[in-house]
């Protein structure tokens, strides 16, 4: 498992960027990375341009430095593949501010590694609940009620993961996958061209190459 896609940075004072983790779905593709860093260390001389991302609404001085450190420490472990630890880091990190949803999301996505299915889609939930823009948690609960059969639901959470985020290559994929293997084979195939647009931009060579595959197969 390796960090392999960018988001944004938390600090306890700014939005920077950094790498993200998130659950993806087609043709084996890595499971986890975790959704943010935060970097608690105060550096105006490089202050960042606003992120383009929709997810983040709460004030990031609202997190404190402990929580800071807490989040960037289960963040490590879960890169690591150090689920069990991730998750004590993000429990921390929660207790410390209860409405960190993206250390919620990032809790869920350990549990799901660790193989607790319901205690991710809990945390998932609850991410959303506290934020309804928690765009990584939309898709990993699309991804997952895919899983268990829900083809309505995951289609819906998908659907809101791209609205949030509208060149949400991954998103897309998900959803053509979802929508395919349901017998919506047109709508299907509309979604994978949409990610392989997507991709292309978005200079991810790898998945262009994967999907394109996957299109001719099909």
């Amino acid at each position: 498992m390796s960090l392999s896609r960018t988001s944004k940075f938390f600090s306890s004072t700014q939005v920077k960027n950094a790498a993200r983790l998130g659950i993806v779905l087609l043709i084996g593709w890595g499971i986890c990375a975790c959704e943010a860093k935060v970097d608690t260390k105060d550096s105006s001389s490089t202050e960042p341009k606003a992120s383009t991302s929709a997810e983040p609404k709460a004030s990031t001085s609202e997190i404190s430095e402990e929580a800071a450190v807490a989040y960037n420490k289960g963040n490590t472990k879960a890169a690591a593949s150090d689920f069990k630890g991730a998750i004590a880091d993000y429990n921390e990190a929660i207790r410390l501010k209860p409405d960190f949803f993206l250390a919620l999301t990032n809790r869920g996505s350990a549990k799901k590694l660790a193989g607790d299915s319901k205690g991710a889609i809990d945390d998932w939930n609850e991410a959303i609940r506290i934020n309804p823009e928690a765009t990584e948690a939309h898709f990993n609960l699309g991804v997952e009620k895919n899983k268990l059969g829900d083809v309505k639901g995951a289609i819906a959470d998908l659907t809101e993961a791209i609205r949030i985020k509208p060149d949400y290559a991954d998103a897309y994929l998900g959803r053509g996958e979802v929508k395919y293997n349901s017998g919506d084979v047109a709508e299907g195939k509309v979604d994978f061209q949409k990610a392989l647009e997507l991709y292309k931009q978005q200079g991810n060579t790898a998945r262009v190459e994967a999907i394109t595959k996957v299109l001719d197969a099909k």
